[in-house]
């Protein structure tokens, strides 16, 4: 349980490098995935894509960013270029909440 706060933005940065194991509360995947999507909390997975974690990114209408198990650096570079391409893209929408405001008068 994460007090998640609707307010801002949500996102969830998951990195996996082998298959999943099923849900300990013994829902089905896309169950979880589907409540991500219903509190509008953002899924980005960075992971060897599997038929499980498939599902889970798809019912979440999330983003699969695929990687090996023995990522090299340039791999890595092109990785950390699509997630932040993928955050941005998902998250352009004008009603963005700051939450640090940058004038130290209000401090």
């Amino acid at each position: 349980n994460v007090p998640w706060n609707p307010h801002v933005h949500n996102a969830i940065i998951s990195i996996m490098n082998d298959e999943s194991k099923p849900l300990k509360s013994g829902k089905e995947v896309e169950s979880l995935g589907l409540e991500l999507k219903k509190q509008n909390i953002k899924l980005f997975l960075i992971c060897e894509i599997t038929p499980l974690l498939y599902k889970l990114a798809k019912s979440a209408g999330g983003i699969i960013i695929p990687i090996t198990n023995s990522p090299n650096p340039t791999d890595i570079q092109i990785i950390v270029q699509q997630l932040t391409a993928s955050i941005q893209a998902s998250f352009r929408s004008g009603d963005t909440v700051t939450l640090i405001d940058d004038n130290p008068n209000n401090l």
